[in-house]
């Protein structure tokens, strides 16, 4: 993998809603981020700088353009590219995303029904294996409600990951950066009304063409006892992916 910072990431999709998603969704989490419709011109781009390039997110159901199929490319050049490949895949027959999938050695495979909830988790998987094994802050992809409030405001987002220093809160209209908010929350099976309070590090609205929305919020005020508490969901929840087989 290369060493520059931030961690480059070239993505290949066909769907320009789902390309736009990814980028939104990455960027927000601190990569950078180059997209492309597939074809000719993700090919171009790796044959011209194949190094700038730390991870490929490509989508297997990507038709061929102009007779030219990139995952078959990316399948044959594989040994020369040397960058590892996280596969998408939508609501397919599965022995037709196997045999898209022969070959190409993937590192991971990602289902585009449960993408806004598990790419962030499953790039820094396939990035960086032993920290996403080992590190403390490790994030877990969620889907439970907190309510939010910002001086007399109060409403209500959906919880899109969380660690024991933050979470990314899926909200229609999130405050601005910096400002500080009181977050409520429980997880399950864990008898404890979680009420934090958290700082927004940023923002992403949707009338400034974020495809999802929301904030990242770190927690200020989270005592050992709940950071253990939410550590421990974490790692159960992780526990349900399992390490994915290279194919």
């Amino acid at each position: 993998m290369a060493g520059h910072d931030p961690t480059h990431i070239l993505v290949i999709e066909e769907s320009r809603v789902l390309r736009e998603a990814i980028q939104d969704l990455l960027s927000g989490e601190g990569f950078d981020v180059t997209v492309t419709d597939g074809g000719v011109g993700a090919r171009d781009l790796l044959q011209r700088r194949a190094a700038d390039y730390d991870l490929i997110v490509v989508n297997l159901q990507a038709p061929a353009a102009s007779q030219f199929d990139v995952v078959e490319w990316l399948r044959a050049e594989r040994p020369r590219l040397g960058i590892p490949i996280l596969a998408v895949t939508g609501p397919t027959r599965l022995a037709l995303a196997a045999e898209r999938l022969r070959g190409l050695e993937a590192a991971g495979v990602q289902d585009t029904r449960t993408l806004w909830d598990q790419l962030p988790y499953r790039v820094r998987a396939v990035l960086n294996p032993r920290e996403a094994d080992q590190r403390a802050a490790v994030r877990a992809p969620s889907g439970l409600p907190v309510n939010l409030r910002v001086g007399s405001t109060v409403t209500q987002g959906i919880i899109g990951n969380i660690s024991r220093v933050g979470m990314f809160v899926k909200l229609e209209a999130p405050p601005a950066s910096g400002q500080e908010a009181l977050l409520q929350f429980i997880l399950p099976d864990i008898a404890w009304l979680f009420e934090v309070r958290a700082r927004v590090v940023w923002a992403a609205r949707r009338d400034a063409g974020a495809a999802v929305p929301g904030m990242g919020a770190e927690f200020l005020n989270l005592e050992a006892a709940g950071a253990s508490q939410i550590n421990a969901y974490v790692r159960r929840e992780l526990e349900k992916f399992g390490p994915l087989p290279r194919v």
